[in-house]
């Protein structure tokens, strides 16, 4: 009888963690990708919240797999790759911009960086965002439906 107290004692953390994970699992706001489709304003850059008089958006056409914007100054062209495995993967190639010099260069910097390390979406906060993330799951930007 001892034996079995004991044995459910011990065992009870590891249920508990078991559960606690698999209820926070299911709170991860999967996305498909795709439904990056259309036209968004990006309001956060590297968790740094973003209040400029243009704001910088990006477009994603996931027919043609071709991505449009303007990243606070300079109009940019990319393309998009989609994964056959993972709905909510994709990775942004390196943009064609325009080189016009504008204040807050430094935002439009680190817009086009965080392009460059995007690996997959998830739904945002709020059921207008969208957000991009890094392979190791870093908030690079937040999008808000245009």
């Amino acid at each position: 009888m001892m034996k079995k107290i004991l044995y459910y004692v011990l065992l009870a953390p590891i249920i508990f963690a078991v559960t606690a994970a698999l209820i926070a699992s299911c709170n991860v706001k999967k996305a498909d990708a795709k439904s990056l489709n259309g036209s968004w304003t990006i309001v956060s850059v590297d968790n740094k919240a973003i209040d400029l008089e243009e704001m910088p958006f990006i477009e994603f056409n996931m027919e043609t797999k071709r991505v449009h914007g303007n990243g606070s100054c300079n109009i940019f062209n990319t393309t998009v790759t989609l994964s056959d495995k993972n709905a909510a993967a994709l990775t942004i190639a390196p943009a064609a911009a325009t080189m016009m010099a504008c204040l807050n260069m430094d935002v439009e910097g680190q817009i086009f960086k965080a392009m460059g390390e995007v690996s997959s979406v998830k739904s945002g906060d709020k059921a207008d965002e969208m957000v991009l993330l890094s392979k190791d799951g870093k908030k690079l930007m937040t999008l808000k439906k245009k």
